[in-house]
């Protein structure tokens, strides 16, 4: 009961602590509805690839925020950034560069009209919009013209011997050539342009400054592709249950050369330690975290390190033997974990939800390691001299995994976490057997045991992020 009180009481002090935060990446912005005037508040910046299917607006710091489907907008965007308006389009739906994604045969296409949304990543006299995807298609426009669709399309052909070769097809600079033909002061800039949304803004920018004498209107439309790294504090508890069990032979401690038929096992003492469990505790835990959020900010590399004190253990059991009838162990120290794995958020509410997963190292610093046969001064068997006291076998490190779900919001992170480790301890103090030799008697050394080690943690732990963020302005 008292180690459910103690969860208890750090799952409420976390959900406190967490509780009237400020949001993570929310902007001043807009949003235009489909019927009725522009919107101002702010917009969660989540660093679109592609053009967003949700948006979260708040129309103010304090109100609870919204989550809005972008078909029903007219455009959104924040007041000093990225920006995005509804138009009606042609395009060919079929156009596709991944390959998994194409059927062999020869090039498809289906050309369709529709109203999309579109990022604006020029805005003058020529624009330039995207809508972006799996594979994004840059449409141009200016006065007087029918739009340009710039798309690259992927087909799969068959060679003559029966072989799939990948065919990609892109003649952009042509189109843009023919478009603005009217700028031949631009003619050798086309042939050089590059595919990629920097190079076209660039470019179309260059048609409306040089062209048009219209002052410099690039857009800040290319989303933001810097990974970002955060860093902090964390502090928590955790309950920790760690059990021997499968208690078996090391084998023979001498390594010359036996014949099984001519020796026999004289068996000794037992598995002391089988099913022993040498923890069974809630213990605090503290530690410092990593996380390298990728572009979009819903996926990130997560590491940490933390670290907690042992529960003292003590640990006496009857031999079943008047020569030496009880034995003690002892254990203290303290315990680390190392965990690298990835993050994957979702927003929620005023913040973000998230789930993770990964691999975890469990470091193990013992400042007590005693095993012992109290009073008891000597140990003799078949003319053998065996071990008084010493020490046990334990790893220090441990190699596993972990799971873990939490909430983030602002600076702060709570996370619930489970981990799992596995290893393996030797007791060299006790001997499970003798080996003679079935012709003299003679003893030939001796069988040690070994247990499997399991050790298995719930943590609930807060995290306060230390680094300024970045993606705020």
């Amino acid at each position: 009961m008292r180690i459910l009180s103690g969860i208890a009481a750090t799952t409420g002090a976390i959900l406190l602590a967490a509780s009237g935060l400020q949001a993570q990446s929310y902007m001043p912005g807009y949003i235009v509805p489909t019927a009725g005037d522009t919107v101002r508040g702010e917009l969660e910046n989540e660093f679109w690839e592609a053009t967003p299917a949700t948006l979260r607006f708040r129309s103010a710091a304090a109100t609870e925020p919204q989550a809005l489907r972008t078909a029903t907008l007219k455009g959104f965007g924040f007041v000093q950034g990225r920006y995005w308006r509804r138009q009606y389009l042609t395009y060919d739906s079929l156009a596709e560069t991944h390959t998994n994604m194409v059927q062999p045969g020869p090039l498809r296409t289906r050309i369709v009209s529709d109203s999309v949304m579109t990022e604006v990543l020029v805005d003058g006299v020529a624009t330039l919009t995207a809508m972006r995807g799996a594979t994004p298609h840059y449409f141009v426009q200016r006065p007087g013209r029918a739009p340009l669709e710039l798309v690259a399309r992927t087909s799969i052909q068959t060679s003559p011997d029966g072989t799939n070769y990948v065919h990609s097809f892109n003649n952009y600079r042509e189109q843009l050539g023919i478009y603005f033909a009217d700028c031949p002061a631009l003619a050798a800039s086309w042939r050089a342009l590059r595919f990629e949304p920097q190079q076209l803004q660039q470019a179309i920018s260059r048609y409306n400054t040089q062209c048009q004498g219209q002052p410099g209107d690039l857009a800040s439309g290319v989303p933001a592709k810097r990974p970002r790294l955060e860093w902090g504090i964390l502090t928590g508890a955790a309950y920790t249950r760690t059990t021997l069990s499968d208690g078996r032979s090391q084998g023979l401690a001498d390594s010359s050369p036996i014949d099984a038929l001519q020796v026999q096992v004289l068996r000794l003492e037992p598995y002391y330690l089988n099913n022993v469990r040498l923890e069974s505790a809630l213990r605090p835990l503290g530690g410092l975290y990593a996380d390298l959020l990728f572009a979009g900010r819903r996926w990130a590399i997560h590491t940490e390190a933390t670290a907690r004190p042992l529960a003292p253990l003590r640990y006496e059991t009857a031999t079943g033997s008047p020569a030496f009838p009880t034995k003690t162990y002892e254990l203290r120290g303290l315990q680390g974990a190392v965990t690298l794995g990835l993050r994957v958020l979702r927003p929620l509410a005023a913040g973000q939800l998230l789930a993770g997963l990964g691999g975890s190292v469990l470091l193990t610093k013992l400042s007590r390691n005693q095993a012992e046969y109290p009073g008891v001064s000597s140990r003799t068997a078949g003319g053998l001299m065996l071990p008084v006291r010493g020490s046990l076998g334990y790893p220090t490190r441990q190699a596993g995994g972990y799971l873990e779900a939490g909430y983030r919001q602002g600076r702060f992170t709570a996370t619930a976490s489970v981990r799992a480790h596995y290893g393996n301890v030797n007791d060299d103090t006790a001997v499970e057997s003798i080996v003679a030799d079935i012709r003299t008697g003679r003893s030939l050394g001796v069988v040690m045991p070994k247990y499997s080690l399991s050790s298995y943690q719930t943590s609930l732990t807060l995290a306060l992020r230390l680094n300024r963020n970045t993606d705020q302005r």
